[in-house]
């Protein structure tokens, strides 16, 4: 009798920590994506416009943009300086 209710116990603890565990980690994706749960009020059929305005601090990323060019035989490689939370213009030719 005690075997399988100390059987009992231990499976309850497990499920229990299982849960926690599981809605510690909903709270975090939810402050780490931001919009989660979020619920938009449309219908089908219909466009909607949706204003995210999410301000961070913007240190881990860098926007580029401009043209890159090719031609078979060119290996150099090239490389850029980057500033974080910036946006560059660059033009890599690859002749």
């Amino acid at each position: 009798m005690q075997k399988s209710s100390l059987k009992r116990i231990k499976e309850n603890a497990i499920l229990a920590a299982f849960l926690v565990f599981a809605i510690i980690a909903i709270i975090f994706l939810k402050n780490y994506i931001g919009f989660a749960g979020t619920e938009v009020s449309s219908s089908a059929g219909t466009v909607t416009e949706v204003v995210i305005d999410d301000r961070r601090a913007t240190v881990w990323w860098h926007g580029l943009f401009g043209l890159a060019f090719s031609e078979s035989g060119f290996d150099e490689e090239q490389s850029s300086i980057l500033d974080a939370g910036t946006i560059t213009s660059e033009i890599f030719l690859n002749i």
